[in-house]
């Protein structure tokens, strides 16, 4: 078994954007931010730099080494469909939880066949799982760390703008229209222009309205009672019209720039030479791809570059074996040191050593 360490730096070759689990809900600030990593800086200094969650890294790797693992069992037992939805779960996300109480007694039996199913199969000895079948939860020998910026950097803002009104813009496109879509074009193009000065005359009604406009006009209580009354009707009004907003503002999102350079590290802890090969078959797999993360893809976000030094840690030592780089699309470099690992995971792949089902037993 090795412990392995995989340490270098990231570099953005796209901008790239990405959002966590809760964040919209804590901030409401436009464009749309990223969140911040805070680390002390060599003064002693609380520094805040953006990053590249270790979720996202990890997630990326772990589907990029089941689908090298997937596409072999396609051919393996001849059929474009070789795995179950659950065992397909299994392989990308870890699986997927079932409510009920566990059993103990099962439990502890079922894990007397653990160390066969780190075994056969790699993806879960690399990553491990939340709901394993009878296995349940099922701890993973890799840890990936956040890529975090080596200088403090500030966001750039990308996708701001509005979205255009095609008919307007190209009136030759309502050729496109039968005589009744091109009815309803109008209709709904009217309403907009209706909703719109509905909420205009509310909002000058309530103006009248304002303490000091009431002082200035010396109105009556009844007098005010009616204008509000006017203006809550053309908000109810507004409210009840139709309409498709093709005129919608973007409001944009932040980006950590193109050309940023981070710093890494990926820890193997006890793991085989047939997992340490597993994780550069996926990184070769995930460069191949593209190696994109994050999101506005179409937008041409989310593009990184690696490189690593490959450390072996024996009796508190470290000795460096090799080199891993990729790159988009032209897949990953492996220098002479690292071969033995990738044979012996192209061995098991080849051969059909590996099982990817569920455990059951």
């Amino acid at each position: 078994m090795n412990t392995i360490i995989l340490r270098g730096s990231i570099t953005a070759q796209t901008p790239i954007a990405y959002s966590l689990p809760g964040l919209d809900a804590s901030r409401t600030e436009l464009p749309k931010p990223l969140p911040r990593f805070k680390k002390v800086d060599a003064e002693g200094q609380l520094a805040e730099h953006l990053y590249i969650p270790s979720s996202g890294l990890s997630g990326v790797l772990r589907r990029a080494c089941a689908d090298t693992f997937i596409e072999r069992a396609k051919v393996l037992h001849d059929t474009p469909t070789p795995l179950s939805l659950d065992e397909l779960r299994l392989a990308w996300v870890g699986g997927v939880g079932k409510s009920g109480k566990v059993n103990q007694d099962q439990l502890a039996s079922a894990l007397l066949g653990l160390p066969h199913w780190l075994k056969v199969n790699p993806i879960l000895e690399l990553f491990g799982a939340g709901a394993a079948g009878v296995l349940h939860f099922v701890a993973g020998k890799i840890m990936i760390e956040n890529a975090v910026s080596t200088t403090a950097l500030r966001p750039i803002i990308l996708g701001q703008g509005v979205r255009s009104r095609d008919f307007t813009r190209q009136p030759e496109r309502l050729a496109l229209l039968s005589e009744e879509q091109y009815d309803e074009y109008l209709i709904s193009a009217d309403a907009a222009n209706l909703k719109s000065r509905y909420k205009t005359q509310a909002k000058e009604l309530r103006k009248k309205i304002m303490p000091a406009a009431i002082k200035a006009n010396n109105l009556s209580d009844e007098e005010v009672r009616e204008i509000k009354e006017q203006a809550d009707s053309l908000d109810a009004d507004s409210k009840d019209i139709e309409t498709m907003t093709d005129l919608l503002p973007l409001s944009g999102f932040e980006a950590i720039p193109q050309g940023a350079q981070f710093s890494h590290r990926m820890i193997l802890r006890q793991v085989s030479d047939v997992g340490v090969g597993v994780l550069l078959l996926g990184l070769d797999r995930f460069a191949k791809d593209g190696a994109f993360v994050g999101g506005h893809r179409k937008l041409g976000c989310g593009q990184i570059s690696g490189s690593y030094s490959v450390i072996k840690v024996v009796n508190g030592q470290e000795e460096c074996l090799g080199t891993v780089n990729f790159n988009g699309f032209t897949g990953a470099e492996l220098s002479e040191g690292l071969e033995q690992y990738r044979a012996a995971a192209q061995h098991i792949l080849d051969a059909g050593e590996f099982d990817l089902s569920l455990p059951t037993k």
